[in-house]
């Protein structure tokens, strides 16, 4: 199910919230309960990112990596790419990606081989997770 702009604004504070919070508030202001699914599903503290399409990366060299999960960066927030560690652990890495606040789209990441063997990534394998910040803690 899609989200809009609108429902992530207004959902961000509530994801704020702890579970009871919500609940309470659910319950108080006859909000429906998809409102607390819609905030489960679209504000865990990260969003895991997936590969669209099989690529091979050479030892020494960069790869352009399409990723087929949508990304949107809510409001007052700032996205950090992190790496699985399994493919750090293999020699790959990527130099401190970012998404600003209000980014929106499917990336294409730049990682690199720094190891002596071929690394292989495959279609929708997860290849990190985009951690979000509130901008005013950064």
């Amino acid at each position: 199910e899609d989200i809009s702009e609108t429902d992530v604004n207004n959902l961000l504070v509530l994801s704020k919230l702890s579970t009871d919070q919500i609940e309470g508030i659910t319950h108080a202001h006859k909000t429906p309960n998809v409102l607390a699914a819609k905030i489960h599903k679209h504000f865990e503290p990260y969003l895991k990112l997936k590969i669209k399409n099989s690529i091979q990366i050479q030892p020494g060299s960069h790869g352009e990596v399409e990723i087929s999960t949508p990304v949107y960066v809510p409001f007052q927030q700032t996205g950090i790419l992190s790496l699985r560690k399994s493919l750090a652990r293999k020699g790959l890495y990527t130099s401190g990606i970012t998404f600003k606040n209000g980014w929106k789209g499917k990336p294409t990441i730049i990682v690199t081989n720094n190891s002596h063997a071929v690394v292989e990534l495959f279609a929708n394998e997860e290849i990190g997770e985009i951690s979000f910040v509130n901008n005013c803690s950064l």
